[in-house]
């Protein structure tokens, strides 16, 4: 029991006693999440041979999944709630802020006592992660929801000092993949104004892709590498990863594999290789049907931002802007995907957006009438008068 899990369980236990826990209305992002936990861990467990080091470690990851998601998703009722949310947090991750420019000026880490890992002339930060991978992954995530609060007028201030706190994180990690993610952010929210176009926007991004693994002599997801060039890092890891993956097909497709220590020269001191590339992980789990239903997630997630956005965009600006950074902030997870397996207490981020996501829309998605009981601001504005002519209440 990790200090996280403590923390993620005090938090569903203070909902269920406030019938927050209860209150929830399943919906497909929430059904979705559920199937891919239960399959991903039954099919570990079985290729695994029902072990007890199996057992107790798939517990641990199916709690870390279910208690983080429904902990979140309980807490973050409404948009109300999650704009709330955002504000308060924005000024929590402050101090993280301050101890990571310190560590990036110093070299020493004001949680561990010792020096960072110094790379290409600069300090690679940490701060309270175990990784500076996973520190700018926490900045890059949160920096997208940080500006869809700028929109809502009423928290700019507290939405300023999340976008400047955000960005110090992920500028004192100093790792490309984050650095990448959170330029993926900035675009997704620049996507704004070609909103209505996007469904050409997307097939135009697949049949570039297409046509560069045609074209180029070397499989497309070597593009990594040529960026890394750029910015440095371990891009070309990355893309042997995806191109063993790929080779090693066979191997792992049906109920995945744990000997992946011959696919890349980087191995880790427990065995396999480093798989720094989620998509990769969920297969060599538990299968390729683990990692549809992964990505199945995502694509539910895209689309309910989606919808979210389409019926609030003409009534609700500011509302729609903020289902579009939530867009924005799941682009950025995507893309980081591709350079790092989330592990430490950033997994509870990644839960926390979809429970975001799942909640949030949820309201656009019920209907104008619900969108009202969401933002009681506009709604004592719409208050019952009498007509003149009938004498009945209207509004």
């Amino acid at each position: 029991m990790h200090a996280i899990r403590i923390i993620c369980l005090v938090a569903l236990v203070r909902a269920a006693q406030r019938g927050e826990l209860a209150a929830i209305r399943f919906n497909a992002i929430d059904k979705s999440i559920c199937v891919y936990c239960l399959f991903s861990s039954v099919v570990f467990v079985v290729r695994e041979g029902c072990s007890g080091e199996a057992l107790v470690g798939e517990a641990g990851q199916v709690y870390n999944i279910f208690v983080s998601y429904f902990a979140c998703r309980a807490l973050i009722g409404n948009y109300e709630g999650f704009e709330e949310f955002l504000s308060k947090t924005a000024i929590f991750i402050v101090p993280v802020a301050i101890c990571m420019s310190f560590e990036a000026v110093s070299g020493r880490s004001l949680f561990t006592g010792i020096g960072d890992e110094y790379r290409d002339g600069h300090y690679r930060c940490a701060g309270a992660f175990r990784s500076p991978i996973t520190a700018g992954t926490f900045g890059a995530t949160l920096m997208p929801l940080f500006v869809g609060l700028w929109f809502t007028q009423a928290r700019r201030t507290a939405a300023l000092v999340g976008i400047c706190a955000a960005t110090v994180i992920v500028v004192c990690g100093r790792s490309s993949g984050p650095l990448l993610s959170y330029g993926a952010g900035l675009l997704g929210l620049f996507c704004w104004r070609f909103r209505t176009h996007m469904k050409a926007i997307r097939r135009g991004f697949a049949l570039t892709i297409i046509g560069l693994h045609l074209y180029m002599k070397a499989p497309v997801w070597f593009l990594m590498g040529r960026i890394s060039d750029l910015i440095g890092g371990g891009g070309y890891h990355r893309a042997e990863i995806v191109d063993a993956a790929v080779k090693n097909f066979s191997a792992w497709w049906l109920v995945g594999t744990r000997q992946t220590s011959d696919w890349v020269g980087v191995e880790l001191s427990f065995g396999g290789a480093d798989l720094t590339n989620q998509f990769v992980v969920e297969g060599v789990k538990s299968g390729l049907a683990a990692m549809v239903l992964f990505i199945w997630i995502i694509v539910r997630c895209f689309r309910a931002v989606g919808l979210a956005v389409e019926k609030t965009a003409e009534e609700f600006p500011e509302s729609a802007r903020m289902f579009w950074a939530l867009g924005a902030a799941l682009l950025t997870s995507v893309v980081n995907f591709f350079s790092v397996s989330y592990f430490d207490q950033i997994h509870v981020v990644w839960w926390l957006l979809l429970a975001a996501i799942a909640s949030v829309t949820a309201v656009a998605a019920q209907g104008f009438p619900v969108v009202l009981d969401a933002m009681p601001q506009i709604a004592e504005e719409l208050q019952p008068v009498q007509c003149p002519s009938s004498g009945q209440d209207t509004r």
